[in-house]
């Protein structure tokens, strides 16, 4: 009997081994996505496309002052008028949505106000939304998927930074020692999706 029960149980391992191996579609839903993946994936896609391969540049980019000479003394200005932020904060995990007519700076600005942060931004450029998407993990994340997708407009690579001192976010293609030294910075890669 106990033998029976041994074999019999290395059957259904073998054949679930064999359905693994061969037709793991019948386990795994190739088909089910991350909508926040795919939201991000097409926002990438229209940008490119659009911005940078043909539609009218400028309906999309708005072109604004270098800031990024006053960037260090905002930053040291601010540590003196707020609490310094926990080192380890990267924000709430929630869907952030991005909609259409907005800017991308204006929506992370509007996204690290909800969070008691502040976004400076010193990129010579902004970008109008043409189409809705969204991204789903922390403001941290959402600040380096969008350093990493506009990243290729600019010379030097846009970067996201977190600078808990000011309580702020900042992005930037600017190198500078003070924002290494006082600042963390977003990877310069997507984010794993879960």
């Amino acid at each position: 009997m106990k033998i029976a029960v041994n074999l019999l149980l290395l059957i259904l391992l073998l054949a679930l081994g064999y359905f693994l191996l061969v037709k793991p579609d019948l386990l795994i839903n190739p088909e089910k996505s991350n909508p926040a993946a795919e939201g991000f994936s097409r926002f990438y896609s229209n940008f490119r496309n659009s911005i940078l391969q043909g539609s009218n540049k400028s309906d999309y980019v708005i072109t604004l002052k270098d800031s990024s000479g006053d960037l260090v003394a905002q930053l040291r200005r601010r540590e003196q008028q707020v609490y310094a932020a926990d080192p380890a904060w990267r924000g709430e995990i929630m869907r952030r949505r991005f909609n259409a007519g907005d800017t991308v700076k204006q929506a992370l600005g509007s996204y690290a106000q909800q969070e008691n942060m502040v976004l400076f931004w010193t990129l010579p450029r902004d970008y109008v939304i043409k189409q809705f998407f969204e991204t789903q993990g922390s403001l941290l994340e959402a600040l380096q998927e969008l350093a990493f997708t506009i990243s290729p407009d600019f010379k030097q690579q846009a970067v996201g930074w977190y600078c808990p001192k000011s309580r702020a976010l900042v992005m930037t293609d600017l190198q500078d020692p003070f924002l290494q030294q006082n600042c963390i910075a977003t990877a310069r890669s997507l984010p794993a999706r879960r």
